[in-house]
């Protein structure tokens, strides 16, 4: 299009003002417009302006008004907080590294544990055990090393969770690390509780590892029995079990003997009395007043038996709350008396309760859901896991369920004997009613 207008100029100029004239005007078109212009003179389409076959241009982007949204001044601290802030940071620290310290312990607590549950049974069965079991006294010295009362691993287990409960707060306040929790005392003297309890369990393991090496060192050389260890020891315990028994009706015996003794003087001093005023009424105030004698005489005499008879019991009850005293009658109760969870609220295969706090067991409850019915169930009373197919344990020091016969004799003489003993327990505040 721009093309054909330039020729119709042309035309036109050619027309109007003749060559002269076309020649000057052309001559100063091309010395105004330089030289791309003279160089495209004659090449038709070329005479356009080049500018217009570009692409177009978008237009420049115009920047963009932002808002500046004022940042928060970080507030400076006073040289007090500051201070504060880095005690309570040191003092999360201290508990932190207390309880590190505290779970190595425990660590340790628990392979004393399995090295010794190891080593024991394995000592119970095995050559070296029966090395043991040919001297009387070496085996009482065994099975009074072996029948101790241990911690378990459901122990240790439990101190490492409350330890755990105990520096959840701690390990928070250092992640937020604000300055705004600092332990308390109580907390860390619960810290130092739960390490005392395992560097006492670490130090009688420790030390019973050591008597048992001594005894094995000192009898190793010895010709092995026939029997086991275990063997051994459940025979010598059969003897020690008669023995206790034969001691216990001893007591009940000589009991009964000297409250009977001291109901026969009263009645011989109360029949001779009677005697007495029932002549002197006979004779003094005649037949009907000695007839109403006679009564109030029946009725203390009625009275002396019942004394008797309380004095017969009182003098069964202090014998009896002297055995039942006995530190060494009591430790082979210490499933049961010592402080623990676990309560036996329910029959076997129940639901058991756990207590908030450590306390000992209700005699009324082994009564009620039939734990002293027999000596089966009260075994299972004793041992680690009071009914076999549920997962219910018993936190206090236990014993192992029994495998001999010898076993089963001891507990059915325990079952009897903790039977007449647990009420006197219970005035002594070592079983709840």
């Amino acid at each position: 299009m721009h093309a054909m207008s330039l020729h119709l100029i042309l035309v036109l100029c050619f027309v109007f003002i003749g060559i002269p004239g076309l020649i000057w005007m052309l001559h100063s078109v091309m010395a105004n417009s330089g030289p791309g212009l003279a160089e495209n003179v004659g090449k038709g389409p070329a005479l356009e302006n080049p500018a217009r076959n570009q692409p177009e241009q978008p237009p420049a982007k115009q920047p963009e008004f932002q808002v500046q949204v004022p940042q928060p001044v970080a507030k400076s601290l006073s040289p007090q907080e500051i201070e504060r802030k880095g005690r309570a940071r040191a003092k999360l620290l201290d508990a932190k590294n207390l309880g590190r310290e505290v779970g190595e312990k425990l660590d340790a607590f628990e392979k004393h544990i399995a090295v010794w549950e190891t080593r024991t049974n394995a000592l119970l069965a095995d050559e070296t055990g029966r090395k043991l079991a040919d001297s009387p006294t070496v085996v009482d010295q065994a099975d009074a090393l072996l029948s101790k009362t241990m911690p378990n691993r459901l122990a240790v287990a439990n101190l490492r969770s409350r330890l755990q409960a105990l520096l959840d707060p701690v390990e928070s306040a250092l992640r937020v690390d604000d300055g705004a929790y600092m332990p308390t005392p109580e907390l860390l003297g619960e810290i130092a509780s739960i390490e005392r309890t395992a560097t006492d369990g670490n130090r009688q393991f420790e030390l019973d590892h050591a008597v048992l090496q001594t005894l094995l060192t000192d009898h190793g050389n010895r010709k092995p029995s026939n029997l086991t260890l275990a063997e051994a020891i459940a025979k010598q315990r059969a003897g020690v079990a008669s023995k206790e028994a034969e001691e216990l009706a001893k007591v009940k015996t000589k009991a009964r003997e000297l409250a009977a003794e001291k109901i026969r003087q009263a009645e011989a001093e109360a029949t001779l009395k009677i005697a007495e005023a029932e002549a002197y009424a006979a004779k003094i105030l005649g037949e009907e007043r000695a007839k109403q004698l006679k009564a109030q005489a029946d009725q203390t005499k009625k009275k002396l038996q019942e004394t008797a008879d309380a004095e017969k019991r009182k003098v069964e009850q202090d014998s009896l709350k002297r055995r039942a005293e006995d530190p060494a009658v009591q430790a082979k109760y210490q499933a049961l008396l010592a402080p623990g969870s676990f309560q036996f609220n329910s029959v076997q295969g129940g639901s058991f309760r756990q207590s908030e706090r450590p306390e000992p067991v209700s005699f009324g409850d082994l009564t009620r859901n039939h734990w002293l019915k027999d000596a089966k169930i009260f075994a299972r009373a004793l041992s680690s896991k009071p009914h076999i197919d549920y997962n219910w344990f018993n936190d206090r020091p236990v014993q192992a369920f029994p495998k001999s016969a010898a076993d089963w004799a001891r507990v059915d003489q325990m079952l009897e004997e903790f039977r007449v003993l647990g009420p006197v327990w219970v005035e002594m505040k070592l079983l709840r009613p």
